[in-house]
């Protein structure tokens, strides 16, 4: 590796020749299929052993790259720890959009981004900061946010099978919760097959579920899979990718949901509670989320994905466990091939 003077301003670009570096005598692969950038909205760099980071558009779906910051910060913690011995992070305010109101699709992106920053902060409390500049709006946040009644949304009604869907991810998940694939998952993961679900809404609203209280956003947002141990004491997520989608996002997505549903169904102080739609009807799957009122033991989150970004490493699952094991939560990753119905690969 090349020599990195600590008092040196290490520049982005210097960072992307590094983890190449790093890759190559890692992986020993030809740099040019790793395709290993750096998004354009989150600039880096590093000095005595701090890594910089600044965000320049946090007003994004945070499976993009451009929002996914922490899936970026665990991967250079990972493979560059000499110049990650911290690491900051700063971003423009947008502490005007609150005025807005509830409901307006840019604030519902900028609180789940605060929610975001806060998570990360309790999971890697010896490393990660936020600059003084923005430490105090994350910190009123949070304070809000636990001070007022906030609902999690729920299904309307049962989760059908879409096997025969043109949106790839959605057969698959249809194979894993309602056909073949169910079986070998619940084997994988010990779950119970009366208990595994498809498709978890996690809009956060205030007060009631109304489009105009919404605090996160909503619409298409759910935990793609999840379920129930057998014993009835774990609640496991799922988050599912398929075919070439290996975005760094998908950490940014895992941390996300495993923290809202941490903060629900298993957390002692609770920040959100379940709410119900007007005079909707209790679905089995929401009968079961809620538990007959009692908190779950434990939280388990899992990535199932085809094909995984280069710098998702062992290393960086090693990581993320760690850290996520701060609030006992589990965390662990595998591959399946769905041509061949193969779980696990």
């Amino acid at each position: 590796m090349m020599c990195i003077n600590d008092s040196k301003l290490v520049s982005k670009k210097e960072i992307i020749d590094l983890l190449k570096e790093q890759l190559r005598k890692e992986k020993k692969e030809k740099i040019e299929r790793s395709h290993i950038v750096l998004p354009s909205s989150i600039d880096f760099s590093s000095q005595n052993g701090i890594l910089k980071t600044h965000l320049t558009n946090p007003i994004q779906n945070m499976q993009e790259d451009g929002a996914a910051f922490e899936g970026w910060i665990v991967a250079l913690k990972t493979w560059l720890p000499h110049i990650t011995r911290k690491v900051e992070l700063d971003f423009p305010s947008s502490s005007d959009l609150p005025t807005k109101g509830l409901g307006n699709p840019e604030s519902c992106h900028y609180n789940r981004f605060l929610y975001r920053i806060d998570n990360f902060r309790r999971l890697f409390p010896d490393w990660f900061f936020l600059d003084d500049r923005n430490r105090g709006e994350v910190t009123e946040f949070m304070r809000r946010l636990r001070q007022g009644r906030c609902l999690l949304n729920h299904s309307l009604k049962p989760r059908k099978s879409v096997i025969n869907t043109q949106n790839k991810e959605r057969e698959i998940e249809s194979w894993l919760a309602f056909h073949e694939g169910k079986e070998p998952l619940c084997e994988l993961l010990g779950l119970d097959q009366t208990k595994l679900f498809n498709q978890l809404p996690v809009g956060v609203f205030y007060n009631n579920i109304e489009r105009k209280n919404a605090i996160f956003t909503r619409g298409a947002g759910a935990i793609d899979l999840w379920g129930i141990s057998k014993d009835g004491t774990t609640l496991h997520i799922i988050e599912l990718k398929c075919g070439r989608n290996i975005k760094m996002g998908v950490i940014s997505e895992m941390l996300f949901y495993t923290a809202v549903l941490y903060d629900t169904c298993v957390a002692k102080d609770n920040i959100f509670d379940f709410g119900k739609y007007k005079n909707s009807r209790q679905t089995p799957d929401m009968i079961a989320i809620q538990n007959g009122g009692q908190k779950f033991k434990q939280l388990h989150s899992h990535v199932l994905a085809e094909h995984y970004h280069p710098l998702f490493s062992d290393n960086v699952v090693n990581l993320l466990t760690e850290g996520l094991s701060r609030l006992d939560i589990k965390f662990d990753r595998a591959k399946y091939d769905y041509t061949n119905k193969r779980l696990p690969v």
